[in-house]
């Protein structure tokens, strides 16, 4: 039995037919009904509207699209969460969430084969409502961890993996993201969104944000156990959530962010994805090494062989316990077999500055011994400002973290170290020093040889131009990185990896 439409569903679909029968958009019933909540949004935020223009729109894109062409490594700012809220405009509604009442009804149980489902609807006073799927363990359990998943464009709720999920002993709640189907409804949407200063993207952050809010004050929830994993699109919403901090212990990504994203081979142009602003912030944005917590890169669509089992395997070690974000980043170092103190015999330092580094990271081991062993009382907060601290956050552990992972398994992992090292030595104010400008033209090369060894040729190509470009004529390494660029020259950048850009870029 159906459960009866919630009145925000009702009033939906009301504005819905007066749009049709006012001609104000060439929609189906049903894509109407997905326009309708942002119109009601746009409505009720008249104040908090800053209004842009189409050409001012077209005139932002062409310029972040050239100057991320120049400049592939993208700004960096010292508050990426600020910026993001900026370029979202979504402090209004973030500054009330806490406090904002969320109504949450469970529209229908099922029970299957090891979990159970739920259908929930959400109804907030901005976003309106909107939907969830819940699965359980079929096994009882006082809390359970929890895992949000964030289907991508043209999808719903992938119960596929969720039921897995589920299996393992996961709770997981899948959220049903609205005008994400790449179509007339998802364009409106973003266009009136935009016209009025808002972004669809942001009210996709949002309504995730109220699902995370509804699962940390849930009792069957552990809220020291929540970990985010997203698909295509989803990815880009997971991404952004991640670096507002809403209490994750674990994420897993299956490509990564580009702001600058259209259908540019369709009528409908552009989509929840295309944010000019934000677009120079991609690479930080990308920076796994920088978050408060553990995070990985899968393949698109987790679809490799065994990837399936290791997205499990990778959630049940980062949610197996509720412990703080400082104690599990160390664990996952260690049971990586890294040795921070043992770089590889290929270095490319001077001997003097391993010698500095070494010592720069065995600060950062003793700040993190310190966060994990600290009482609980002291809070995540003390704990997550402790182990991302200026010491752990300085260019010189940067570049060691990098320089160490570089030589393990996790080729993933190590790139995000390598990038967020060179992002790091061009953030500051100022001239960058000679020692900073070594350091990053060392991790930047480091980066060029791991992206070459994921099969993503073009980005390994533009990286690699980034580092001869850079690179003072003092630095050891440059004449190999001379030698890589003028054999990539010959033999074009296709040759090294083979990959398409559309498979780079790894879908919508």
């Amino acid at each position: 039995m159906r459960a009866a439409p919630g009145r925000a569903t009702v009033r939906a679909l009301k504005i819905t037919a007066a749009m049709l029968a006012a001609g104000l958009c060439s929609c189906t019933l049903q894509e109407g009904s997905e326009i309708a909540p942002y119109l009601n949004f746009i409505e009720r935020n008249k104040r908090h509207s800053v209004p842009v223009t189409t050409a001012a729109f077209q005139e932002s894109f062409q310029a972040a699209s050239e100057f991320l062409k120049k400049n592939p490594h993208g700004k960096v700012v010292k508050d990426l969460r600020g910026r993001i809220i900026r370029e979202l405009h979504i402090a209004f509604l973030l500054n009330a969430l806490d406090s904002r009442e969320l109504t949450v009804k469970t529209l229908y149980s099922r029970t299957h084969s090891g979990y159970t489902e739920k259908k929930i609807s959400l109804t907030d006073p901005q976003a309106g409502e909107f939907f969830a799927l819940l699965l359980f363990p079929d096994k009882a359990a006082a809390q359970y961890p929890a895992i949000v998943g964030l289907h991508g464009h043209g999808g719903a709720p992938d119960t596929g993996i969720g039921i897995a999920m589920a299996r393992e002993g996961f709770a997981v709640a899948l959220i049903y993201f609205r005008a994400m189907n790449g179509g007339r409804a998802e364009k409106t949407s973003t266009e009136k969104l935009y016209a009025n200063g808002f972004t669809l993207m942001g009210l996709r952050v949002y309504e995730t944000l109220l699902l995370v809010k509804y699962l940390k004050s849930a009792g069957f929830i552990d809220p020291g156990r929540i970990g985010i994993m997203g698909h295509s699109g989803g990815t880009s919403v997971a991404r952004l959530v991640s670096w507002l901090n809403p209490g994750f212990y674990a994420a897993a990504y299956d490509m990564r962010v580009s702001f600058l994203r259209r259908f540019e081979d369709r009528p409908e142009g552009v989509h929840c994805e295309t944010i000019p602003a934000l677009a120079y912030y991609d690479p930080q944005i990308n920076d796994l090494a920088a978050l408060p917590f553990y995070a990985r890169e899968f393949r698109y669509g987790y679809a490799g062989p065994g990837e399936q089992r290791e997205l499990v395997r990778f959630f049940k070690d980062n949610l197996a316990q509720s412990v703080p974000p400082g104690e599990r980043r160390f664990r996952s170092l260690s049971l990586s077999g890294i040795s921070p103190v043992e770089p590889p015999a290929a270095s490319p330092f001077t001997a003097a500055l391993v010698a500095y580094l070494e010592a720069a990271v065995g600060k950062v081991k003793a700040a993190l011994k310190r966060a994990a062993g600290a009482k609980e009382s002291a809070g995540e907060r003390g704990l997550h400002s402790e182990v991302a601290g200026p010491a752990a956050n300085s260019p010189e552990v940067r570049a060691e973290r990098c320089f160490i992972l570089a030589g393990g398994s996790n080729k993933e992992l190590a790139l995000g170290a390598c990038q967020s090292a060179v992002y790091e030595a061009y953030s500051g104010k100022g001239k960058i020093s000679p020692a900073s400008r070594m350091r990053a033209s060392a991790a930047s090369f480091e980066s060029y040889k791991l992206l070459k060894a994921l099969e993503r040729g073009e980005e390994a190509y533009e990286t690699l131009l980034w580092t001869v470009k850079n690179a003072p004529s003092a630095w050891p390494g440059l004449p190999a990185a001379e030698a890589a660029l003028e054999d990539t020259v010959l033999t074009g950048p296709a040759r090294v990896t083979g990959v398409s850009s559309g498979a780079i870029n790894g879908g919508i």
